[in-house]
C-alpha cells in the first residue's frame, strides 16, 4: 500500500486586544485585533498532496459590513488595528507550500471597549469526498479462478463493498471509487480461488477531499489447492500512528506459540487494537497469542490501531511461516561442561579461561540425525557401518546450517547469520555451498542466542580433557587443570589404553567382514570423565574457529577465546577412524577449507 502522507490539524490562536473609547469616533480610536498563528499539528498519511500548512489567509467580517483580510505564515503573528467595536467573525484558511487551500476553520468574538478577548480557531481538513484507486496482483499460475472480496470501513459509519474488476489470466484486479468520504478507513481484502481463501490483507487508508489515494497490494505467493503457502508481502504504507509489533519470528514450529504485542510510540492516550490473520479478524487488545492451533503454512499477521476519536490510525505487519517439528532419530543427549581454567600447552603461562558452563552433545551428530534435520545424508556408506555412525562429508557450511535448522525446529534462537540466507528453516541442502563462498565464510555468531552451535576450539579442548573432572592424578592445581592438554586421548588416566576409547586407524575395521577401515556407531567406545563419547577418533570434528597456526593461540591468558578474526581454514579436532593415534590427542589440531567434505570429518554441537 502507498505511504499516506502526514495529516496536519493546525490550531490558530487569535488574541484580540481592545483599546480606546466606547464608540469608534475616528480610526485612531478604533479597536485592534492581534492574531497569533501556531503550527500545533498532528501527523497522518495523505495521498499526493502536502497537508502541512505554511500560511493562513484570514478574512474578518464585523459590524456595519466592515471587513479585513490578512495573511500570515505558520507560527507568525499579525495585528489588525482600527477595528470597530462589536461582533466580528473570522475565517482562517490554511494553505500548503503550493498555495493550495487544504483546510479551514472559523470563530466569532465581540470587541468591547477596554477589554481583551481571545478567540481560538481550529483549522481542519475539508470534509467531502475523494477518490480511491487500488490495484491487486498475484501469481496468475497459482490461482485457477480468482475472485476479490473487499470492504472499506470508516472509523464511524457503515462499510461499503469495493467491486474489483478481475483479470484472472494476468493475475490482477483493480477498482476506482470517486465517492469515498474523507477520513480514515480500514481496508480488508481477500483473494479467493474457486471460493476458497487464498490470501488476505488489511491496510489503513486515508481519504482527503478532492484528492486521489492510490495503492497496490502485491501478493508474491498464495495458498494453493495443494495446501502449500508462500507469502512475501511488502506493504508500502506509512501511518500517522507509529505502530510496532514485538514477539514475532520468521518461522514458528507448529507446537510452539508466539506471544505478540502491539505498541504505539508516538501517542500516549488510549488506542484500540484489532488483530487480523490473513485478513480475518482474530482478537482485540494490545496482545495476541499465535498458538499451536495454526496449521503449517504461511501467515500474514496485521494489527491496526485507532485513536478514540478516529483521527489517527496505523498498522503493523508480520509474516510467519508455521513449520513442522523435527524429530531426530536419536535424541540429542547433552552433557554439561562446567566453567573453568586450563593450561593449554607446555608453557605454564598460557592459560585458557571459560567463564560460562555450556552443554555439549554426548555423541557426534549421526547420519540419521543429519538426515532428519537436513533431508540428506551425504555420508560415503562404504566407510560407514550404519546410520548411527557419525555423519561424514558434512562441510563446515553444512554444520552451521544444521545448527540453525535444529534450533528453529526446537523453538530456539538460531546462532548463525549469513548475509544471503533469510529463511534457514526453508534452506535446501542443495543450496549450501560445496566450494569456497565469501558470504558463508563471513558468517557471524550471536553468542547470546540459546540455539545450537559448533564448539569453539577452546571449549572442545576443555571438554576433551575432562574439565574439572579430569581423572589424571594431580591434574587440578589451584583450580587450574595443568596436565589435561598432554593427554594422548580423551579419557586417558595414564594407565588405560586408547583402543577402549577411540575408533581410529588401528581398530576401525569391521570384525568378520573385511579389513576395510570405516567409522563405527557413536558411543561404541568408552566415554571420558564427563560422559562424552568419541572425543578422540571416529570422525574429526569441526570447530567454530578460523585456524591460526603461528602460533595456534596468542600467548598468555585468554578468556572465552573464539579464534582468529579471519583466515582460510577452519579448525578440526579429535582425530578420525582413518588416521593414527597421534591425531587423537587432546592437543592435536587439524584444519581445512570450510567447503571441504571428507569421509572422516563430522561434528558435534553445543548450546548454553
Amino acid at each position: 500500500m502507498n505511504k499516506m502522507k502526514a495529516l496536519v490539524l493546525a490550531s490558530l490562536v487569535a488574541i484580540m486586544a481592545v483599546f480606546g473609547c466606547q464608540n469608534p469616533i475616528s480610526p485612531e480610536q478604533g479597536g485592534s485585533l492581534t492574531v497569533s498563528m501556531t503550527d500545533a499539528v498532528s501527523r497522518s498519511i495523505l495521498p499526493g498532496i502536502s497537508m502541512n500548512p505554511v500560511s493562513y489567509d484570514l478574512e474578518g467580517t464585523g459590524p456595519d459590513g466592515r471587513t479585513f483580510s490578512q495573511s500570515v505564515s505558520t507560527g507568525g503573528t499579525v495585528t489588525v488595528t482600527n477595528l470597530a467595536f462589536g461582533p466580528w467573525s473570522v475565517i482562517a484558511t490554511a494553505c500548503n507550500s503550493d498555495g493550495t487551500a487544504i483546510g479551514q476553520g472559523n470563530g466569532s468574538v465581540t470587541l468591547l471597549s477596554n477589554a481583551s478577548v481571545s478567540l481560538a480557531i481550529t483549522v481542519r481538513p475539508y470534509d467531502g469526498f475523494g477518490t480511491l484507486n487500488l490495484n491487486v496482483s498475484w501469481p496468475a499460475a497459482q490461482v485457477q479462478t480468482a475472485q476479490v472480496q473487499s470492504t472499506l470501513t470508516p472509523y464511524s459509519g457503515s462499510s461499503r463493498d469495493l467491486a474489483f474488476v478481475v483479470n484472472g489470466s494476468a493475475g490482477t484486479a483493480s477498482v476506482s471509487a470517486s465517492d469515498v468520504a474523507t477520513g480514515y478507513h480500514t481496508l480488508i481484502l481477500r483473494l479467493l480461488d474457486n471460493g476458497h481463501l487464498a490470501i488476505g490483507a488489511v491496510e489503513v487508508v486515508r481519504i482527503v477531499a478532492a484528492q486521489t489515494t492510490s495503492g497496490t497490494l502485491a501478493f508474491s505467493n498464495v495458498n494453493q489447492a495443494t495446501g502449500e503457502l508462500e507469502i512475501n508481502m511488502t506493504p508500502e504504507m506509512g501511518e500517522p500512528l507509529d505502530v510496532s509489533m514485538s514477539g514475532s519470528a520468521a518461522t514458528k514450529p507448529q507446537n510452539q506459540s508466539l506471544a505478540l504485542t502491539a505498541a504505539v510510540s508516538n501517542y500516549s492516550d488510549n488506542v484500540t487494537y484489532v488483530w487480523y490473520v490473513n485478513g480475518s479478524p482474530r482478537n482485540t487488545g494490545a496482545t495476541f497469542s499465535f498458538d499451536s492451533s495454526w496449521a503449517q503454512g504461511y501467515y500474514r499477521i496485521d494489527v491496526t490501531a485507532f485513536t478514540a476519536d478516529g483521527r489517527r490510525a496505523g498498522s503493523a505487519t508480520a509474516n510467519v511461516q508455521v513449520v513442522g517439528v523435527v524429530e531426530t532419530v536419536l535424541p540429542l543427549s547433552m552433557v554439561t561442561v562446567p566453567a573453568g581454567s586450563f593450561q593449554r600447552d607446555a608453557d605454564a603461562a598460557n592459560i585458557s579461561v571459560i567463564t560460562q558452563a555450556y552443554r555439549m552433545s554426548a555423541h557426534e551428530i549421526t547420519r540419521a540425525q543429519f538426515l532428519a534435520v537436513m533431508g540428506t545424508d551425504p555420508s560415503q556408506t562404504i566407510y560407514s557401518s550404519g546410520t548411527i555412525d557419525p555423519v561424514q562429508r558434512a562441510n563446515w557450511y553444512h554444520a552451521i546450517a544444521f545448527c540453525n535448522k535444529l534450533s528453529i525446529a526446537e523453538g530456539l534462537t538460531p546462532v548463525y547469520s549469513v548475509a544471503t540466507v533469510s529463511d534457514w528453516a526453508g534452506l535446501a541442502y542443495a543450496s549450501i555451498p560445496t566450494s569456497a563462498n565469501t558470504d558463508w565464510n563471513a558468517a557471524t555468531a550471536n553468542w547470546e542466542a540459546n540455539g545450537y552451535r559448533l564448539p569453539t576450539e577452546t571449549e572442545w579442548m576443555w571438554a576433551a580433557m575432562g574439565a574439572t573432572l579430569d581423572s589424571q592424578p594431580g591434574a587440578m592445581v589451584g583450580g587450574i587443570n595443568r596436565t589435561g592438554y598432554a593427554k594422548p586421548f580423551a579419557g586417558s588416566t595414564g594407565s588405560n589404553t586408547i583402543g577402549d576409547y577411540a575408533v581410529y586407524g588401528y581398530n576401525s575395521g569391521q570384525a568378520g567382514a573385511t579389513t576395510t577401515l570405516r567409522s563405527n556407531a557413536v558411543g561404541s567406545k568408552l566415554a571420558n570423565e564427563l560422559g562424552l563419547y568419541d572425543m578422540s577418533g571416529n570422525c574429526w570434528e569441526w570447530c567454530w574457529d578460523w585456524s591460526a597456526w603461528s602460533p595456534s593461540y596468542p600467548n598468555g591468558t585468554e578468556t572465552d577465546y573464539r579464534g582468529a578474526a579471519s583466515g582460510a581454514l577452519r579448525v578440526g579436532r579429535g582425530g578420525g577412524w582413518n588416521g593414527g593415534a597421534t591425531g587423537c590427542t587432546v592437543a592435536g589440531r587439524g584444519s581445512d577449507i570450510p567447503s571441504y567434505q571428507g569421509s572422516g570429518v563430522g561434528f558435534r554441537v553445543v548450546r548454553p
